[in-house]
């Protein structure tokens, strides 16, 4: 499964690893404009280890947006970006693979050892914190980033959010602020048995912010 992961992983933060120099982090900037250079960027975003209480409901919904975007713009032109791991919203890194979209995995260094198979390409960002959040130098988020619109890349972007928690939600009001075309499905659960272990650990803790966040028009 990981026999080719260092062929298509790319390590671009400020830590030092191993005998590898540490790289500024706006080189994660470069590769990302390199890959996405003649692209429509689909971000998608939600639960990841939480997992969906629905997850037929979310695989309908994920295959449905992106085959509008197929529609659109042709599979070849499109770039499907998510979080690198399998679980979760990253179920459709396996959808957008069989619909012949390129596609981009972007997390945290934490996430080694559990990219899932069908994302392309993986850019680990230094993450001291464990925030599981993939900021720049000046806390801009790199998942927001990738959707913006680059005329001088000939690069446009969209950002689509199936519930999710608080790095989600940071993320969607990011890119509120900076214009970018949203897509929101409030509605989304996390699998009720991750989500009783996270409450064990966490009791009181809202696990669903996006959806607490839209009912309230935030």
């Amino acid at each position: 499964m990981f026999s080719s992961v260092t062929n298509r992983v790319s390590v671009l933060s400020p830590a030092v690893i191993g005998d590898i120099p540490s790289v500024r982090r706006d080189s994660v900037k470069s590769e990302i404009d390199n890959y996405t250079r003649d692209k429509h960027v689909m971000v998608f975003s939600g639960f990841s280890g939480l997992g969906y209480s629905d997850s037929a409901s979310l695989k309908a919904q994920l295959s449905s947006a992106l085959d509008e975007a197929i529609n659109r713009y042709g599979a070849h032109h499109l770039c499907v970006v998510a979080g690198a791991t399998p679980e979760g919203i990253g179920a459709v890194y396996e959808l957008a693979k069989n619909k012949g979209v390129g596609t981009l995995g972007i997390v945290s260094e934490h996430a080694r050892g559990g990219v899932a198979q069908d994302c392309d390409r993986v850019i680990f960002v230094n993450d001291p914190g464990a925030s599981w959040k993939v900021l720049d130098e000046t806390g801009a988020s790199y998942m927001v980033y990738v959707a913006t619109k680059q005329n001088g890349l000939s690069r446009t972007g969209e950002f689509l959010a199936y519930g999710g928690g608080v790095v989600t939600l940071s993320e969607l009001q990011e890119a509120k602020s900076m214009e970018i075309p949203l897509t929101i499905h409030p509605e989304f659960e996390p699998d009720p048995l991750n989500a009783a272990a996270k409450l064990q650990k966490a009791p009181g803790e809202d696990l669903t912010p996006v959806r607490s966040a839209f009912l309230s028009g935030v």
